[in-house]
């Protein structure tokens, strides 16, 4: 698709017409915005940007003990390199990434699963939607006790496991073993990679864990999602079943790429995982050989108990990075989408715009245009189409003409003139 706008005369310099009034102060036209938007910018650049910078300083510095102590380290990162090179930490990076990939993927398949479901069924949604979501009301200190009852080795699931007959007793938050070394690799691949001290694979203990926070936001996942599928006509499932296609086809190939945005901000609000704490903390704690601890018990112990404020201050940054590295990339691409938006829903400025379709554009592209277009009458589709581009003319000249529509109707190259575009 293209767009071409039509040269714009302008007036002379200096001259002013009828309809051009002087442009308001600043203060005029930006002042009741200020007024309420800048109590809440100075106490955010206080209580959150300057506290995060305040722990920046801490981690450069050299506080040990009560007394602070802000004398920079030399070198600065002298507290950031000592601590990765600790075995402890190495071992909560593997941790908390293993969990949350772990996490992230079975909690959204759950809310999916459990979104169709519950969209599906006939009666009783809202008594669903209350059961399926109300762990979500629960504190993950609260969870954590349960599910460590459960997870213990001489009871809760192993009794079943033993109901069964199976003779194993899992070892589930107790058990340190680390499948797959993944060290040997990193230290071929990263370069200076010889402090590496601890196994980078998957601890057995972790899918306990996973579970836990799993029956826990796949509710909130659930909820997400249910919002997403109401906004599904319903006469794209129409159309599927006319074209024969089954309830797996048509989720499969209909639902699940219409729901590709609200998956991106289900993963971007569930990697806050990674700042993981009270659930771990109240279920195993740093577990033997570090096998359940996180970054999260790692900056406690540090900071409140070792009293290495300046360590915890850098794990700190550190976890900071973790979440930002996820945020910032969404916030950027989301900035894009919306400066995309702008340009498209800001032609009603021009006099006139000419656009261009051919037969390769997809109606996803162009949907986001509405609004009253005049199709040039030099333009013929083939003749089996005739009748339906006769009966869209007129459809126009009343203003009930959709870009999107034609788009879908006609894939044909064609040229539509818009005199007035609006977001829908």
């Amino acid at each position: 698709m293209s767009v071409s706008t039509p040269t714009v005369p302008r007036t002379a310099v200096g001259t002013r017409t009828r309809h051009q009034t002087r442009p308001a102060g600043f203060w005029r036209r930006n002042g009741f915005r200020l007024a309420v938007l800048g109590p809440s910018v100075f106490v955010v650049a206080i209580f959150v940007y300057g506290f995060i910078a305040y722990t920046a300083r801490v981690s450069a510095s050299k506080w040990e003990g009560f007394l602070p102590n802000l004398e920079t380290s030399d070198p600065p990162w002298q507290t950031y390199g000592e601590m990765f090179a600790t075995p402890r930490f190495q071992a909560d990076l593997r941790n908390i990434v293993v969990f949350t990939v772990l996490f992230l993927a079975l909690a959204v398949l759950l809310g999916l699963v459990l979104a169709i479901l519950v969209h599906n069924v006939l009666a009783g949604r809202a008594v669903f939607c209350t059961i399926f979501l109300f762990p979500y009301a629960l504190s993950f200190i609260g969870t954590g006790v349960v599910w460590r009852w459960i997870f213990t080795p001489t009871a809760g699931a192993n009794l079943l496991v033993q109901a069964v007959g199976i003779d194993a007793k899992p070892g589930w938050i107790t058990d340190p073993t680390v499948a797959g070394d993944g060290s040997r690799a990193l230290q071929a691949i990263l370069v200076g990679s010889g402090f590496i001290q601890t196994q980078f694979g998957i601890p057995l203990a972790i899918p306990a864990f996973v579970i836990a926070a799993s029956w826990q936001l796949a509710g909130f996942a659930m909820a997400v999602f249910l919002a997403a599928l109401g906004t599904i006509p319903e006469e794209l499932r129409e159309a599927a079943s006319l074209d024969g296609a089954s309830s797996w086809q048509y989720n499969w190939h209909v639902v699940l790429p219409l729901l590709r945005p609200t998956i991106v901000v289900v993963l971007v609000l569930g990697h806050v995982s990674l700042k993981s704490f009270d659930l771990v903390f109240a279920m195993s704690g740093q577990g033997p050989g570090f096998a359940t601890d996180v970054p999260g018990i790692f900056v406690f112990e540090q900071t409140f108990r070792a009293l290495n404020f300046n360590t915890g201050a850098a794990a700190s940054i550190v976890m900071l990075v973790l979440v930002a590295a996820v945020i910032v990339g969404y916030l950027y691409r989301s900035y894009m989408c919306a400066s995309e938006w702008h340009r498209l829903t800001h032609i009603q400025h021009r006099p006139q715009v000419s656009l261009h379709f051919d037969g390769n554009d997809r109606a996803g592209d162009i949907v986001v245009l509405r609004g009253r277009a005049t199709v040039a009458d030099d333009v013929q589709p083939p003749d089996q189409n005739n009748a339906y581009l006769e009966n869209y003319r007129d459809s126009m000249r009343r203003g009930s003409g959709s870009v999107a529509a034609f788009a879908v109707a006609y894939p044909v190259p064609v040229r539509v003139e818009i005199d007035r575009v609006r977001r829908f």
